[in-house]
């Protein structure tokens, strides 16, 4: 059964401005502050705090370690660096190393409480997983401005990245940092300036996590040598955008392809006021909706207020919704004007769909269903119709594109309604439809007018609540045990 999800609000100041950051990036109901182990849980009645925040997405994790770090301007500035450096990098990257190590040796012992009461609510896999490490640290701008400039130099104050010195080596260069340790997952550090440029620019999860990789991947094959400040390298990103994502660090080919390039000042200053800027403004404008939706669907999850499948565990709401988020900018931007502009012509009484492909994800199939309360004498028994109508439009959707491995419909009340509620059905389909469900999808098509043409209902219209009702439903394979429990395959039964 679905339980509300506590989380702990961050124990510093900082640590509670780095998860408000996060959540509206990432969203409640992947980002956790302040998780714990059950490591010494048997000495202390207390588990080890594991990092200030983790973030879990499908095989990505993103581990934060945040150090609030005074920088004393009243001693020699070499000093001065080296002791801030130590316990506001340093220490961060210990954290981040073990935080790593213990989520691939023990993915399961993880909760959201130091007394070890909540578990962790979302399933870790090792198959395939993605680490991000991220060190944040504070104080450092102002003092590096006023360093830099005795050189004659400007800037914003962020750090100056020069990735072919190490974690030692650092220590000697004021306001330089590189690779920490070549060895081991790279760790990006971000201070107060570009943590805020990074969550706002790349703000859904595929967005953050692809500039992450690609980075690492410029610096440790040696394309990339050395950044003037991560604002600039962000510049440099957002500046190579393709038809499916945001940015890009192209590499070079040809004869110039084993030269290393270096990305000066300036970068972000310039790109602020152009053309692509403004794009990815209107961009995010034209997603709205969809970013909504998720925030919606994810608050009610985690107060456990879903109306129909409450009985269900967190993992299967969570993977109803799951597809939604995992759409980049670019995708949501698409979707959401497609759900826009079909909403927009449908009338009132009838019921009415879209089918749109993921532009992201090949193989991912939207069902946009518009189902109008109008001929339906009751709430419940209109739940109940719209509910049938979504399993019959996600069979028949598969039907007419055999190349969907997952159909995901999102069903809503048609335009003028007095309440506006949502239905999120995600089915994967691990195998080709039978021949009897291709018959049963033909039937559909002719008999109920299922993505055949759209049929107008005639009906008086219904008062009801302005209370919105939310309703996840289950993602689950076809020949997977039926979450009812009654033991067959949820093709042979609730299907």
């Amino acid at each position: 059964m679905l339980k509300p999800t506590i989380k702990e609000d961050g124990i510093t100041e900082s640590e509670r401005y780095l998860a408000k950051l996060s959540e509206r990036t990432f969203l409640g109901l992947w980002s956790y502050p302040n998780v714990y182990t059950d490591e010494g849980f048997s000495k202390n009645n207390e588990g080890k705090e594991l990092c200030d925040l983790l973030v879990v997405f499908d095989n990505k994790v993103i581990i934060f370690s945040d150090k609030d770090i005074n920088f004393n301007v009243n001693i020699d500035i070499n000093i001065a660096w080296k002791r801030w450096f130590k316990k506001s990098v340093i220490k961060s990257a210990a954290q981040l190393y073990g935080a790593e190590s213990w989520i691939r040796k023990h993915p399961k012992r993880l909760y959201l409480d130091k007394k070890n009461q909540a578990q962790f609510p979302i399933n870790i896999s090792l198959n395939k997983l993605e680490v991000y490490l991220v060190a944040v640290t504070k104080n450092s701008i102002l003092p590096a401005k006023n360093y830099f400039s005795k050189f004659g130099e400007g800037g914003s104050g962020t750090l100056l990245q020069v990735y072919s010195i190490n974690e030692n080596e650092n220590l000697n260069h004021p306001f330089v940092i590189g690779d920490l340790n070549p060895e081991k997952t790279f760790i990006h550090i971000l201070d107060e300036i570009t943590l805020d440029l990074l969550l706002n620019e790349l703000d859904t999860v595929s967005d953050f996590t692809r500039y992450l990789k690609e980075k690492e991947s410029a610096i440790r094959s040696g394309f990339l040598l050395q950044v003037a400040g991560e604002e600039d390298l962000l510049a440099h990103y957002l500046q190579h955008p393709d038809k499916t994502e945001l940015g890009a660090i192209p590499k070079l080919d040809g004869k110039y392809s084993e030269y290393s390039i270096t990305i000066v000042e300036g970068g972000w200053e310039e790109y602020k006021s152009s053309y692509l800027a403004s794009s990815l403004r209107k961009f995010k404008e034209k997603s709205l909706y969809w970013d909504q939706l998720i925030t919606l669907l994810s608050e009610h999850i985690l107060s456990s207020q879903v109306g129909l499948g409450a009985d269900l565990p967190f993992e299967i709401h969570e993977r109803a919704v799951n597809y939604l988020a995992a759409e980049n900018r670019v995708s949501r931007k698409f979707l959401s004007e497609a759900f826009q502009d079909k909403f927009r012509t449908v009338p009132h009484d009838a019921r009415s769909a879209r089918l749109v492909f993921s532009p992201q994800y090949k193989d991912r199939l939207y069902v946009f269903l518009f189902f109008s309360m109008q001929d339906i004498s009751c709430e419940s028994e209109y739940r109940l119709s719209r509910r049938n109508a979504i399993e019959a439009y996600s069979l028949v959707a598969k039907y007419q594109n055999p190349q969907a491995n997952h159909v995901i419909v999102i069903a809503t009340e048609a335009q003028n309604s007095k309440t506006r509620s949502e239905d999120v059905f995600s089915v994967h389909y691990d195998e080709p439809l039978t021949y009897d469900e291709k018959v049963y999808a033909k039937k559909m098509m002719k008999e109920y007018n299922v993505l055949n043409y759209t049929k107008k209902l005639n009906s008086k219209h219904i008062d009801n609540s302005n209370r919105p009702y939310i309703n996840m439903s289950p993602d689950i394979g076809r020949n997977s045990p039926c979450f009812c429990g009654s033991g067959k395959k949820y093709k042979k039964c609730c299907l």
